[in-house]
């Protein structure tokens, strides 16, 4: 995997009304964005500058060839929005606050091409985005400090119609009090253990929308978890840093950051 530092300008005044404040107040606009650091190689030989509009067939970061990222007609789909992240497909970010602005964090499970995705939109950059090779390796009984901020759901309305096909319902945002519990779900699958007592939780609301209409969107519920783990199984642990937390993966949700705990 990769990791990626992206440091964005909110300007002098810091605030929401420079071109990068909008541009992070739409998580469909920002997930748009990094899509194109993912470009075809038929891509990159028609447009090498990047003058065309963005296509999202143009995006796919799909293996040629995988029949589970085509639908019916054979379309080939976005990967990084119809498929599960794996160690060959897709990506996840997070928005974070920083003393100079914001920051995005991208965990990538191939090299992301960010002067290719930012050719038409670098003033929005602060400066030079930062890229590392990312091979977490955890010991059994690891300590760590980490970040998280996911879109904690359930699904309501989940139903059997008279064909007998299970239908699926639709998902809805959890209160405040249920997200620490919704994180815990995860331990046994995700091979850790949380330490409750040093959690902390912000809440907050973050919307996409595909146009300027403000009718257009979605609000989505922001649960930002700061707190320490434990590591009970180094592989299962990898595994889910690699796939993800909870839904509505592609605006910005999901992602898990780790260092080593303070003694």
């Amino acid at each position: 995997m990769y990791l990626s530092s992206l440091k964005i300008d909110l300007g002098e005044s810091g605030g929401g009304t420079s071109i990068g404040g909008k541009w992070l107040s739409n998580r469909y606009r920002v997930h748009q964005r990094l899509c194109m650091a993912f470009p075809s190689a038929q891509r990159l030989i028609a447009d090498p500058d990047f003058l065309a509009p963005f296509a999202p067939q143009d995006f796919p970061l799909i293996r040629v060839g995988a029949s589970q990222h085509r639908d019916q007609a054979g379309t080939e789909l976005l990967a990084q929005v119809h498929a599960p992240r794996t160690d060959r497909d897709g990506f996840l970010f997070r928005i974070d606050p920083s003393h100079v602005g914001a920051q995005i964090i991208v965990q990538s499970a191939t090299v992301p091409n960010w002067a290719y995705a930012f050719a038409n939109f670098r003033g929005v950059l602060a400066a030079d985005p930062q890229v590392r090779e990312y091979a977490p390796l955890f010991a059994n009984g690891a300590r760590l400090q980490f970040r998280l901020e996911a879109n904690p759901t359930r699904k309501i309305d989940t139903k059997s119609g008279s064909d007998g096909q299970r239908r699926q319902g639709r998902r809805v945002p959890l209160a405040a009090a249920a997200c620490i519990e919704w994180l815990r779900r995860y331990e046994a699958v995700g091979g850790f253990t949380l330490d409750p007592q040093a959690v902390r939780l912000d809440c907050g609301a973050a919307r996409a929308r595909k146009s300027s209409d403000a009718k257009d969107g979605v609000a989505y519920r922001t649960a930002r978890f700061d707190g320490v783990l434990t590591v009970v199984d180094p592989q299962a642990f990898v595994r889910k840093l690699r796939a993800g937390f909870g839904s509505a993966k592609a605006y910005g949700f999901g992602l898990m950051s780790v260092v080593p705990a303070v003694q």
